[in-house]
């Protein structure tokens, strides 16, 4: 048996109010988990950031935004995934693993 191989995630580039990063993976609910940290979004929760120049809310919980809304929020990994309340983000967002995006905050 070989030894293991590490895996390496691109790095995104975060400044105050941007971030430029990518999706990593997009789980079986449609979930778009990019590798943009967690903590770009975590002084923000309630407002609103623009991904590509589209406003979408900073959530904290799917419930906090109405059925089929889309939503930025922090996943259990600690990183922001681009998601819809009862719905893909992946489709909502028009992303798939490997997709470039720019999240800015006000």
């Amino acid at each position: 048996m070989s030894a293991p191989v590490g895996l390496s995630f691109p790095e995104p580039t975060v400044r105050a109010s941007e971030a430029r990063g990518e999706v990593l993976v997009v789980d079986g609910f449609g979930n778009a988990i990019t590798n943009v940290p967690g903590d770009f979004l975590r002084d923000h929760w309630g407002a609103y950031a623009r991904i590509d120049g589209e406003r979408v809310p900073v959530a904290r919980t799917y419930d906090d935004v109405a059925a089929d809304e889309r939503l930025l929020t922090v996943g259990s990994h600690g990183n922001v995934e681009l998601a819809v309340n009862r719905g893909r983000g992946d489709e909502a967002f028009g992303v798939e693993a490997g997709s470039a995006i720019r999240l800015a905050l006000p």
